[in-house]
């Protein structure tokens, strides 16, 4: 009976996903089949060589005290060090060990997918922080369940806080918040988040203790956990100071940041996602599968949001405006969209003649770009998709186009926050960042014309932009 004990005890230790060894101060004298999985040398190998050959060497004092340590008959918790793979790379170990007589029995775990993405994401909010300071911006995070906030030391700076306040609560935001603007936060800000989406609010901020306040834009991204708020992301900037005398270059700066920087660690968060689903059959399994599916789809919403803020900004890059023939625009737009257009079998509705604005071929572009793209997106399920463009002189200096489509339409009191970063109309979740309609009017404005929008629900809308003519 004693033997048949220990025949499944060693089976259990075979078959075990951690790593399992036994050894003295030198050598291993019993490793597990995890251990040749994860290191990739034979038993043999790994039984035949001292340990601390496979050591890192700027590993190698700290695990002498570690040895120590077990010498000494106390237990090792996660104590982390790397070993050396057959094939020449580095693994990181998270160790738990205990000495039995003159043995020490340990288990061990491969943490270095999991220690790279934490230095990825640190490397993230350090990019983040950096290109929020460019802009004037920081970021805060609220806890829903306590009510603690944590603020970016952006923020802290912006309102005037000691950098090493701590304790901030929601209600002490409130405080700081002007008293005629509180209930509209509130208000805005709750209805957001009950649905789920996020919110962009301008309000007056007191500034440190004093009774000045700043013009502060908020921005709020909600986070749920088993359909349970339990945290908002959000972005602060100062908007006292217009716009307009932000330096030119430090946005360029943060588009780069934007678009290549942060854009390589979720490219690693990726692909360790894509390698841990290969290996391991676990996110199979519900509901660890429902909530692999919800990261992964959480990252590629990164990706499209980072790739639109990216876009956001470029729009008010500064270009020479020249004579640009709004047809061969149209043309090249309907061309890059023909796929989607008769995968709906969608009408597209052109006037006879446009005459050339002045503007820029890539900005024109995004503009048609954005909304014909928008009609497609949200008259998905509409029948007879008709999308029309037409042309009408102002005078004799302006023209004025417009896009309409016969598809759900919204609201008209929404019309005036179309247009701002973040606000979606439509409650469905159709994909999109929330940013396409700000990205126009940026560039809209950049050309010194004006946007707007008519519509109302199931009759369709038909934006408006109004140009000038090239000088004659």
């Amino acid at each position: 009976m004693s033997t048949m004990h220990d025949l499944n005890y060693q089976t259990l230790v075979e078959i075990a996903g951690e790593m399992i060894c036994v050894g003295d101060a030198v050598h291993f004298v019993f490793v597990n089949d995890s251990f040749t999985k994860n290191l990739g040398w034979s038993k043999e190998e790994l039984l035949s060589m001292p340990f601390m050959d496979l050591l890192h060497p700027d590993d190698v004092s700290k695990t002498h005290e570690a040895v120590r340590v077990l010498e000494q008959g106390e237990e090792l918790v996660k104590f982390t060090n790397r070993y050396k793979h057959k094939d020449g790379s580095w693994r990181h170990l998270e160790w738990y060990s205990r000495p039995i007589g003159e043995l020490y029995y340990a288990t061990a775990r491969d943490v270095t997918s999991r220690l790279m993405m934490e230095r990825q994401r640190e490397q993230t909010l350090k990019l983040l922080e950096e290109s929020l300071r460019i802009s004037d911006s920081g970021y805060f995070l609220i806890d829903m369940e306590t009510g603690n906030v944590l603020f970016s030391k952006e923020v802290l700076r912006i309102l005037g806080m000691a950098p090493d306040v701590s304790g901030v609560t929601l209600s002490d935001v409130i405080t700081c918040i002007h008293s005629d603007d509180v209930e509209r936060v509130r208000s805005k800000a709750g209805s957001s988040l009950l649905q789920g989406e996020p919110f962009s609010i301008q309000s007056r901020m007191r500034y440190a203790d004093s009774a000045q306040y700043k013009s502060m834009l908020l921005m709020g991204f909600p986070i749920f956990e088993a359909q349970k708020l339990v945290s908002v992301f959000g972005l602060m900037r100062d908007m006292t100071h217009d716009e307009a005398t932000l330096r030119q270059e430090e946005l360029e700066l943060f588009a780069r940041i934007a678009s290549h920087d942060l854009r390589a660690p979720l490219r690693q968060i990726s692909m360790f996602l894509d390698l841990m689903q290969l290996e391991s059959d676990v996110f199979d399994v519900e509901p660890l599968k429902k909530y692999f599916e919800h990261v992964q789809s959480s990252v590629a919403k990164l990706k499209v949001l980072i790739q639109d803020l990216s876009r956001y900004v470029l729009a008010g890059q500064y270009n020479a405006m020249e004579s640009v023939p709004v047809m061969d625009v149209l043309d090249q737009v309907l061309e890059d969209l023909n796929e989607r257009i008769e995968a709906q079998q969608a009408t597209i509705a052109l006037p006879e003649q446009v005459p050339s604005v002045l503007a820029t071929r890539s900005g024109l572009y995004h503009i048609f770009q954005n909304l014909i793209s928008n009609a497609l997106k949200f008259g998905q399920y509409t029948p007879e998709l008709t999308i029309s463009i037409n042309a009408e002189l102002q005078g004799s200096d302006h023209v004025l186009l417009s896009v309409a489509d016969n598809g759900p339409g919204f609201a008209k009191e929404k019309a005036d926050i179309v247009f701002e970063p973040f606000m979606q109309v439509d409650s469905r979740h159709l994909g999109g960042s929330g940013i396409g309609l700000s990205i126009v009017k940026r560039i809209v404005d950049r050309f010194h014309g004006d946007v707007w929008v008519n519509s109302s629900p199931d009759h369709g809308c038909t934006f408006f932009i109004c140009l000038m003519l090239p000088p004659q």
